[in-house]
């Protein structure tokens, strides 16, 4: 299902959109006033109809002040696109000149009901490379201001670099009434090498001034310089001048009364003769307000000069090798008494890397859920994230790490977790609430039954007698004679039927467990855990002939073999985000953990296409505290199992949850859907492992060919012959739009997207409308709504074609402060065992909002 969305980011907005209709209704209201009271005075005299012209005139007057607020807002929101196919353009500006040109110039905004309009209209001073039908010419962004006139032979400055700054010297310079700036310099093939980039109009200083405020130009075209409001450039340093003056017969232009654009204070300036002094961005905007219509009507036009910030080049990312102990405690804390350690272990490669490892985690049993598990999480505490929302009040980044685990660690739920926010502390413990993404790998003990009558579904509770060896000595928990102890369990996913069927009362096959726990009575029903009287018949059960029942003693089927661990085994993993029938089922070779792990486990095959079990998972999941209680609910999940790049068995070091260095990386970005502020959020994985044949490697049956075509993203070696980059060690990002991912995919991408399969290959699969389309294998809900976890009533959770999952849950707020934890590095599993889960090269890209990215610095009204 898809969703409209206006992102606070969002695209060139065009003015028949959703882009701005806040800000229209605002203005409409307004103007209502002024409406309504026209609509009540009798028009019984030419007082009568001037006082209604006049207030018809306020509010066209008011309408003309709006259109600036809009052009303003409209504009700070336009980002940086072009960096999705080329790395080197680092800046919105480009894309915020075209939406001067196409998408404010000349543009008539209608308020609601016919409650007015508003005309903008555009004058840039700067000049844009840029394509326009095909051919990149160099235009000013909009209509050519009154009196504007570059000399025939001066110079331009190109781009915003003050460092290193490019200039060029031409002859035969022109302005064409519609903007394009031609001279004998120019090719086609000149065009081309500038496009996107920016021309600035030069002037040089006239002879050499010190510390004055008043700036003496050399000049014979002084429409050339906006004659109000300037904003200029001399060497590194920034100025606005308020006007200028024209000395016709010394041709010179004075640039009047210099402050710091920043403070507004007096900045004196000194300078040589020759110096190049540079007019930054800037616009003449015109907005004219029209109410009513015909003999009734009233238009107000204000004029407003407009210096222009230059958007900033995009942060770098903040990566952590997390090498030491101090890099750990730098950047991270523990969420509650987690312990941790660095270690450096062998990898499937036959080298070793560095690892941040969880430990020591206490076990927690919630109301909500039926398994004891543990939860770990290393919280990230730079303050990076907290400024970047303070600037706008959304956050967005991306962020990743590479997860590991031993190959002794079976079952476990490393991840990511975002939105995350300390609530309250109790007993001693904080507790959180928020969103996790992570892979997953979890148990599932299992039967084997035979003349199955009654059908097993997913859910249903069961009993049946559980082994005699579990006993509790001091209630003396067992069964008189052959008998033995009863169990109960909850029937995880869909039986696998090998043979017969129910109706025919002769099922036989395998039903997968979870929740299991054994139920100990005496033989007069008398539940010796609980104290609660239970029927007889739910009492010991004899060791032959056995069968599986309900609490209503109905028989389901008899039992053929338990199979190991169904006497309560807890893997430590909340049922409450397991998928039904997707676990793990062990062989009965599976052995008690030892020293030697080779020999200690049996590990069955991965993907046996004869059950359904032993599946790898990536699961989004959500958290939420209630009272003093951790609840927890599935959102989504994809079946990972055929990627061998991520289910290991690379080698024996490799675990069974992740391979050695999967990297796990997650999107996330605030917007609107209306006026509800949303979640979006994507998940990409990609081989982190040092293997170097991984071009060898037998492609999978998923449509971009991933194991054959994608390239192993090795410790941040990152060149396509995995050579390492002079720079050292830096994170690799997917990219920020997904149109251009399909577009652009080849052997040297490293990720992979939450992909669907191709239904070519894949038999008896439906058939897919766009088999091209990102998507998960499981949605909580497919109707577009879900039950809120952070007000009342429904949530927004949708789908979008590009895997692209929203949610309007546990957004940041709109104002105030924001102090939560928002990410950390996050697992579920048994760590008293001496297995770990590890997390190294951490890496976070913050994105500054698309509007802090340039911005209107001041305006003054003519």
């Amino acid at each position: 299902m898809k969703n409209n969305i206006q992102y606070a980011m969002g695209a060139p907005c065009r003015n028949n959109s959703q882009s701005g209709s806040v800000l229209i209704a605002l203005i409409a209201g307004m103007v209502l006033m002024g409406v309504l009271t026209a609509g009540v005075i009798s028009f019984n005299s030419t007082d009568d109809m001037q006082a209604v012209n006049t207030i018809q005139g306020d509010s066209a007057y008011y309408l003309a002040e709006s259109g600036l607020r809009y052009a303003a807002s409209q504009y700070k929101k336009i980002q940086n696109e072009n960096a999705e196919y080329d790395s080197t353009d680092l800046s919105a500006d480009d894309e915020k000149a075209a939406f001067l040109e196409n998408s404010l110039d000349k543009q008539t905004l209608t308020l609601p009901s016919n409650k007015g309009t508003i005309l903008i209209d555009v004058y840039p001073y700067w000049f844009v490379f840029a394509q326009r039908g095909g051919t990149v010419t160099l235009k000013l962004p909009g209509q050519v201001p009154d009196n504007f006139t570059l000399p025939a032979s001066g110079r331009l400055k190109l781009g915003n670099e003050t460092a290193s700054p490019t200039y060029l010297d031409y002859t035969g310079g022109a302005v064409s009434s519609t903007g394009v700036f031609t001279c004998d310099q120019f090719s086609t093939l000149s065009l081309g090498t500038y496009e996107r980039k920016e021309a600035y109009p030069v002037l040089k200083v006239g002879y050499s001034q010190s510390n004055v405020t008043d700036l003496s130009l050399s000049c014979t075209t002084p429409g050339i310089f906006p004659s109000r409001n300037g904003r200029i450039l001399i060497d590194t340093t920034y100025y606005i001048y308020t006007r200028t003056t024209f000395d016709k017969d010394n041709s010179i232009l004075t640039l009047k009364n210099l402050s710091n654009p920043t403070t507004g204070q007096s900045a004196p300036v000194t300078v040589s003769a020759g110096d190049d002094v540079i007019l930054k961005k800037f616009i003449v905007l015109k907005s004219t307000g029209t109410v009513g219509s015909g003999n009734f009507s009233s238009t107000r036009l204000i004029t407003n000069s407009i210096p222009i910030g230059d958007s900033k080049q995009e942060a770098a990312p903040i990566d952590i090798k997390l090498d030491s102990i101090s890099d750990f405690n730098k950047y991270f804390s523990t969420a509650n008494s987690e312990g941790v350690s660095v270690q450096s272990l062998i990898t499937a490669g036959g080298g070793s890397t560095i690892f941040t490892n969880m430990k020591s985690l206490s076990q927690s049993s919630d109301a909500g859920e039926d398994n004891t598990y543990m939860q770990g999480s290393f919280i990230f505490k730079d303050n990076s994230l907290k400024d970047a929302w303070t600037s706008a009040h959304t956050l967005d980044y991306d962020m990743q790490v590479k997860l590991s685990s031993y190959n002794s660690l079976m079952y476990a739920s490393p991840g990511l977790e975002f939105r995350k926010k300390k609530v309250k502390e109790y007993n001693g413990t904080n507790l959180y609430q928020g969103f996790g993404i992570s892979f997953m790998k979890y148990y599932s003990p299992a039967l084997k039954f035979k003349n199955g009558k009654k059908e097993l579904k997913n859910g249903d509770v069961i009993y049946y007698y559980g082994p005699s060896a579990i006993k509790n000595t001091g209630n003396k928990w067992t069964c008189s004679g052959d008998k033995k102890l009863l169990a109960k369990a909850q029937v995880d996913g869909a039986p696998q039927v090998t043979s017969g069927s129910w109706n025919d009362n002769n099922a036989k096959g395998i039903v997968m467990l979870k929740n299991t726990s054994l139920e100990v009575y005496d033989d007069v029903g008398y539940h010796l855990a609980s104290g609660d009287k239970r029927p007889p018949d739910l009492c010991c059960y004899a060791a032959t002939g056995v069968t599986i029942i309900n609490s209503d003693s109905q028989e389901y089927a008899e039992l053929d073999e338990a199979l190991h661990n169904t006497e309560g085994h807890n893997d430590y993993i909340p049922n409450s985000i397991k998928p039904a029938g997707m676990g793990t089922w062990l062989s009965k070779g599976y052995y008690p953990p030892s020293s030697n792990y080779e020999q200690s486990y049996n590990y069955p095959a991965w993907n046996d296409s004869s059950n359904e079990g032993d599946r790898l998972l990536l699961v989004l999941w959500q958290q939420k505290v209630e009272g003093n209680v951790q609840y927890r609910r599935l959102l989504a999940y994809k079946d990972m199992t055929h990627d061998t790049f991520i289910k290991g068995k690379q080698d024996t070091y490799d675990g069974r949850v992740v391979n050695d260095e999967t990297c796990l990386l997650l999107r996330i970005r605030e917007g609107y859907s209306g006026t509800t502020k949303i979640n979006k959020i994507n998940i990409f994985y990609g081989d982190s492992s040092r293997l170097v044949n991984y071009s060898t490697r037998t492609k999978n049956m998923y449509k971009y060919d991933i194991l054959k075509r994608r390239m192993a993203y090795w410790g941040g070696f990152k060149l396509p012959d995995q050579s390492k980059p002079t720079a050292g060690w830096s994170a690799l990002w997917p990219p920020r739009n997904l149109v251009y991912w399909a577009s652009s995919y080849n052997e040297f991408d490293y990720f992979s997207h939450i992909e669907k399969p191709d239904t070519d290959d894949i038999p008896n699969d439906a058939p897919l409308k766009d088999p091209d389309a990102f998507q998960w294998d499981y949605m909580a809900s497919t109707t577009g709504t879900i039950e809120s976890w952070d007000t009342e009533g429904t949530a927004i959770f949708t789908l979008d074609d590009s895997g692209t999952i929203t949610i309007s849950d546990f957004t940041t707020p709109d104002s105030g402060s924001y102090d939560a934890t928002e990410i950390g590095l996050g697992a579920f599993f048994n760590s008293a065992n001496s297995v770990l889960v590890s997390f190294s090269d951490f890496s976070i890209r913050i994105l500054d909002p698309g509007y802090a990215y340039g911005a209107f610095i001041s305006s003054v009204q003519s």
